[in-house]
């Protein structure tokens, strides 16, 4: 997922400059970028191994007190490959301005002042996840049902899912 976390700024800028060449008053960005990996181990094996990628963009513009809004999302985008987006966000744009063309002016649209500085870093991401090779989150998964199994095992016979997920986003 390291595409997603370095490329995202790029992809931002690329963005915000077709954005500045639009006769528009005002606009917001959302971007989203994650990354799935799920597990599921039953009778020992391996039932479900599955990884996603999402990567989400939507804009918001504000023209002649009308708001528009378009979004694109893409599922599994290669992260060796990082794309220019450039026609993707001018079709986009053009979409959320048409939509704005569409919806009744209110006087009292708008979108809050742009901040000043950035926001502080927060210690939210473990990076020793990245460390973690996919056969030892198996194991995790196939080593979950077993424990289980093994609490009381003249009881227990089986184990419906034993799973391990991970989610960045």
């Amino acid at each position: 997922m390291r595409f997603a976390m370095d490329g995202a700024d790029k992809v931002i800028d690329q963005a915000q400059e077709i954005l500045s060449g639009k006769p528009i008053d005002g606009y917001e960005i959302y971007f989203n970028q994650s990354s799935h990996f799920d597990i599921e181990s039953m009778d020992g094996r391996i039932e479900t191994l599955q990884t996603d990628q999402y990567l989400g963009m939507a804009f918001r513009i504000l023209n002649h007190q009308r708001i528009g809004f378009s979004y694109a999302t893409l599922s599994n985008p290669s992260p060796s490959a990082p794309r220019n987006f450039s026609v993707e966000f001018d079709r986009m744009i053009e979409d959320a301005i048409r939509s704005a063309e569409a919806t009744s002016p209110d006087p009292c649209f708008d979108f809050a002042p742009e901040l000043k500085g950035s926001f502080p870093q927060l210690p939210i991401f473990d990076e020793a996840l990245e460390g973690i090779s996919e056969k030892a989150k198996i194991d995790k998964a196939k080593d979950l049902e077993a424990s289980a199994k093994a609490v009381d095992p003249e009881r227990i016979k089986k184990v419906r899912k034993a799973s391990y997920q991970e989610v960045l986003s």
